[in-house]
């Protein structure tokens, strides 16, 4: 292609740089207390001290960025159940990670669980 390693190493840099920034200032923006940050991996894992919760800010081509808290959502009586769920099963795809076979029939807090437990250990 053309390009040197030098060059290939520079621009990895440059955008590893430049989603750390935006995990961070997502989180800022949000108002969460930061533990752990994996820009190469795409989340920021944090705590919401206002709503007393864990939160996870992911970064993803296929969703871009997203903020999850952890809880038993109200799911079955939001408007965004499933576009929840399919964002959730998209950054699953997207990462490689394998779900349980009755992924269909989780409630998307359940799912979003099983999920961020696998990114925050993978």
């Amino acid at each position: 292609m053309g390009i040197t390693r030098q060059t290939v190493n520079k621009t990895l840099s440059a955008v590893d740089s430049k989603v750390h920034k935006a995990l961070l200032e997502a989180a800022q923006l949000n108002r969460i207390t930061i533990n752990r940050v994996d820009s190469e991996k795409g989340f920021l894992l944090g705590r919401s001290p206002t709503l007393g919760t864990d939160v996870l800010i992911t970064f993803s081509d296929a969703n871009g960025m997203q903020v999850w808290y952890k809880g038993e959502g109200r799911c079955s009586e939001c408007d965004w159940r499933e576009s929840c769920k399919q964002k959730l099963l998209t950054e699953a795809e997207v990462r490689g990670i394998s779900l349980p076979e009755n992924v269909e029939a989780m409630h998307p807090s359940k799912l979003a669980d099983c999920l961020f437990k696998k990114i925050v250990e993978g």
